[in-house]
């Protein structure tokens, strides 16, 4: 008995865990904590991948602007921020990976805007 116990234990974890979704959302560049002279282009790339369904939708926040994502219902997933877009200081870099499952999955990083060295005077 505690063996036919033990094997549908088992079987039913198997059977559970296939079922639940692995749903990633990863920012590939830049590193955190970068730092990026003021008025350099920044290139953004996030990989994001689901085990069951699809990946319907990424978005890309800056500073968590809710209103102003960068959205891509497809691969690649990549968005350049343009010189002077960013002020001096640090700012954030979300993405939020929609899978065809209904979840969510968010990634996000830091970045620092400095001012360029001046240099050979």
């Amino acid at each position: 008995m505690k063996s036919k116990l033990f094997f549908l234990s088992v079987f039913l974890l198997l059977t559970l865990s296939s079922c639940s979704e692995k749903l990633t959302c990863k920012i590939l560049s830049p590193e955190s904590d970068a730092k990026f002279n003021k008025g350099e282009a920044i290139y953004v790339s996030v990989e994001a991948s689901t085990n069951k369904g699809s990946i319907l939708q990424v978005q890309i926040y800056i500073d968590e602007d809710q209103d102003h994502p960068k959205s891509f219902t497809e691969p690649p997933y990549e968005y350049t921020i343009f010189p002077d877009t960013l002020s001096l200081g640090f700012h954030s870099i979300s993405a939020a990976a929609y899978s065809s499952e209904g979840n969510r999955e968010v990634a996000a990083i830091y970045i620092k805007i400095v001012e360029p060295e001046k240099g050979g005077e």
